[in-house]
């Protein structure tokens, strides 16, 4: 009865382990794609973490293939990590974008000879 237990326990957690880089390997895809719907590519630093965590992710796809676990766990949260990275400094270009955008209207609006209206708090 022992052995048998045993034998459960082990089926499950062999099971459970199997499963951890299957969901991982979902949560880096979505993170690898949210890095690239939102630019990534066209700025350059934020490339190459984009290029990093593409490389990554198919080396976590090889080493699944051929049941390295450990190591496509390792492939994918490096993977995740640079597409986090990307996604990051997409957004702060974005920021960036917009601020001069703001600052080129403000001067704009100085420079035209109107008064301007106090900003309401």
């Amino acid at each position: 009865m022992r052995a048998i237990i045993i034998a459960a326990a082990a089926t499950i957690i062999a099971g459970c382990a199997a499963e951890l880089p299957v969901r991982q390997l979902a949560r880096t895809e979505a993170a690898v794609r949210a890095a690239d719907d939102k630019g990534a590519e066209e700025i350059p630093r934020a490339a190459a973490y984009l290029k990093m965590a593409e490389d990554s992710l198919e080396l976590a796809r090889a080493y699944m293939a051929t049941d390295e676990m450990d190591k496509a766990e390792a492939a994918l949260d490096r993977s995740r990590y640079d597409a986090e990275i990307a996604l990051a400094l997409a957004r702060e270009e974005e920021t960036r974008a917009k601020a001069r955008q703001a600052r080129r209207a403000v001067e704009v609006l100085r420079t035209s000879g109107e008064p301007m209206e106090p900003m309401p708090e």
